[in-house]
């Protein structure tokens, strides 16, 4: 379904109806907001986390050199 046709169908709706309509997805998108926002803070935390280990020399580390050849030989490149 495009967006032109989506539209098209919302205006056809009576003026409760597109009400809520926008209030779902202003909903659905503050909600996948949170969602982003509850990812990017966990992914700090492991940054974090992880930052702490390699100072603390209770990490292994890999040289980029070797990683990037493993993803290259991997997907045949």
């Amino acid at each position: 379904m495009t967006l032109e046709l989506i539209k098209s169908q919302a205006l056809k709706l009576e003026r409760r109806e597109q009400l809520a309509l926008i209030q779902a997805m202003l909903s659905e998108i503050a909600r996948e907001e949170t969602d982003m926002d509850k990812i990017a803070e966990a992914q700090i935390k492991e940054v974090e986390r992880r930052i702490g280990l390699f100072k603390a020399g209770k990490m292994e580390t890999i040289p980029a050199e070797k990683s990037v050849a493993d993803i290259m030989l991997k997907h045949g490149l």
